[in-house]
């Protein structure tokens, strides 16, 4: 993957985060994105969406509680805002 896959992954969770009603005018599937824990933050997040929960950061790390540690933890999702 390049470098500029990887942040345009990284730019698209975090607008999602600084505006969760992104996520309903976003065509992407998880599938879409190359990066390991970028798909598995966007499958939290369409999961949330599904609920109709927004996707913020509280409820991300909620619904990752599991495997959150595995994909960078806290700081990481941090980091994607």
């Amino acid at each position: 993957m390049s470098e500029h896959a990887f942040y345009a992954e990284h730019a698209v969770i975090g607008a999602i985060f600084f505006d969760p009603e992104l996520i309903k005018e976003c065509s992407l599937q998880e599938e879409h994105f190359y990066e390991a824990r970028h798909k598995i933050i966007f499958q939290a997040m369409r999961a949330l969406e599904r609920s109709e929960t927004p996707s913020d950061i509280v409820s991300v790390v909620t619904v990752l509680r599991d495997v959150l540690e595995s994909i960078g933890g806290v700081a990481y999702l941090s980091d994607l805002i």
